[in-house]
């Protein structure tokens, strides 16, 4: 008994040992745990940070990133406080574009800078008539209304007398069809007034116009002349009548000015090559016309002219022109006396126009001055048009791409940007390549039906020596680039056509399809034999009636 009492005794340490060692354990695994569940929380923050960032990008990358309509702005621009609105803007665009066919997505820079044009020369022309104190009274306006409302009733209603009759038997007046012709047809009395302001402008501006003498003489004074002619290529995709297109023009031509006293004779001029490859000269000799016949531009400047000498660089239609002077003589008729004041009308009424035309173009000029514009396309093609650093184009083209993905026409001018960088940049020409056909391919999944859009693949496939997809382009623009292309009801007369042909016509030679450039030099020649008269304007004769 005592011996067991002892070994409990000496037994009860070791288990109250063990008893104390496993109460302690816990206190002494704390911090060791504390540790752990920190790894543990941390590594879970950072796979939680990762999956957070990843769906970001993901989302960036495939929703933010990509590129989205954005919204165009509702005042398309304004001359100086008067805005124009897109619910006015966006009707007449459509309405111009849908005349312009299948070439709409090329020409649409052309018919935007257009329509602002039209639509400034309107504005401007009130605000003249507003400061010249020509704007129509209350009672022009309604003369005016009533007029127009009495010609709306005779074309719909020939028959006065079954007019009446259906007047009776409906209990209406005349009265009231004319004041529902009123409402439902014209315009309210602002709108007859802007309307009826630029005929009293025009009024105005006529009756400043006087004839002396020597204006009538000039009708029967003709001139021969060498004229020496810089322009555009026909293939060239630039606007013809743009200010940078006439600014490089007439650079050029000063340049062969210069060149003048070391050549041996004016047509040698022709032979002299030009800096712009884009450009082509010609001299066309032994010009004869009377000076009233000239545009006024090169009537001035022969006016200015002694027989022999050469005029400085002048601007007229689209070309730049050099003029030597070769013979001036007068040739009255034999009724002048009898008939001076038949002539003096007739060349009032020449010099009318001129001088209206003068003083249009002098508003539009003066309105751009005051013009802001909101809408980006717009602002682009103002850019292009004024000559803005190519650098400065092309940044604004690529922030159009991604605000106007949709827009076949800004597609395409970025497409062109790209191949004219790979022709600078050789080294990264492949890429720009592949970016500008990726462009095209959107575009004429947009605009399958558009030459031009075809055309410009077909360079990109032949700088890449895809010769096969190269012609099937080129076929497809040919085809398009024809008046069997478009509903009987358009305008079969088109540059644009020729413009075309012309250019694959040049891309097929380089092809070496000889079958195929055979076949655009025979359109071309049947196209010419067809059009070119509408090139060649007979020149109005003072002769040709006596009504003034």
């Amino acid at each position: 008994m005592c011996a067991h009492r002892h070994m409990a005794r000496k037994k009860q340490p070791k288990q109250a040992k063990q008893n104390q060692s496993a109460v302690a354990a816990p206190a002494e695994d704390a911090p060791a745990q504390r540790h752990r569940r920190a790894r543990v929380g941390t590594l879970g923050a950072l796979l939680l940070i990762a999956a957070v960032l990843g769906a970001g990008a993901f989302i960036y990358c495939k929703v933010l990133r990509r590129p989205r309509e954005v919204q165009p702005p509702r005042t398309v621009a304004k001359i100086g406080t008067r805005p124009i609105l897109r619910e006015v803007w966006e009707p007449r665009l459509s309405e111009a574009l849908e005349r312009e066919f299948n070439h709409a997505v090329a020409s649409r820079h052309e018919v935007m800078l257009a329509l602002l044009d039209d639509m400034v020369l309107h504005w401007m022309i009130l605000e003249a008539a507003h400061k010249r104190g020509l704007m129509p009274t209350d009672e022009e306006v309604q003369a005016r209304a009533d007029a127009l409302i009495d010609d709306v009733i005779r074309r719909e209603f020939p028959d006065r007398k079954k007019l009446e009759q259906d007047l009776e038997r409906t209990g209406k007046t005349m009265e009231d069809l004319r004041a529902k012709v009123r409402a439902d047809v014209l315009p309210d009395d602002d709108g007859l007034r802007e309307l009826l302001a630029p005929s009293k402008l025009q009024a105005w501006v006529e009756s400043r116009v006087t004839v002396a003498p020597e204006d009538v003489r000039q009708w029967f004074t003709y001139v021969k002349y060498n004229d020496l002619r810089v322009e555009l290529k026909p293939e060239s995709d630039r606007r013809r009548d743009s200010p940078a297109v006439r600014r490089e023009l007439m650079a050029e031509t000063l340049d062969l000015r210069r060149r003048l006293s070391s050549a041996n004779s004016f047509a040698d001029l022709e032979l002299m090559p030009l800096s712009n490859k884009q450009f082509r000269h010609v001299v066309v000799p032994d010009q004869t016309a009377r000076i009233v016949d000239l545009p006024p531009e090169l009537a001035e400047a022969i006016a200015r002219l002694s027989v022999g000498n050469a005029s400085e660089p002048v601007y007229s239609g689209d070309t730049a022109h050099l003029i030597e002077l070769v013979e001036r003589r007068e040739d009255l008729p034999a009724d002048w006396a009898a008939r001076q004041d038949v002539y003096r009308r007739r060349v009032l009424q020449k010099k009318r126009q001129a001088a209206l035309a003068a003083y249009r173009e002098r508003l539009v000029e003066e309105g751009h001055n005051l013009l802001t514009v909101y809408d980006p396309e717009l602002a682009l093609y103002r850019m292009i048009d004024e000559g803005r650093p190519a650098k400065t184009i092309r940044k604004a083209t690529q922030k159009l791409v991604r605000q106007l993905p949709d827009n076949a026409s800004v597609l395409l001018l970025r497409a062109r940007q790209l191949r004219s960088e790979a022709r600078q940049q050789p080294s990264k020409a492949p890429r720009r390549y592949q970016e500008a056909f990726k462009l095209l391919q959107h575009a004429l999944e947009l605009a399958p039906d558009s030459p031009e859009l075809h055309l410009e693949a077909a360079r990109i496939l032949v700088a890449v020596a895809q010769d096969d997809e190269a012609r099937s382009h080129l076929d497809a623009a040919c085809r398009l680039a024809d008046e069997s292309a478009r509903p009987p009801t358009a305008d079969h007369f088109s540059r644009r056509d020729l413009s075309i042909h012309l250019q694959a016509k040049s891309l097929f030679k380089e092809l070496g399809d000889s079958q195929r450039e055979a076949a655009q030099q025979a359109w071309i020649s049947q196209w010419t034999t067809k059009y070119a008269s509408r090139f060649i304007q007979r020149p109005e004769s003072i002769l040709d009636s006596d009504t003034p």
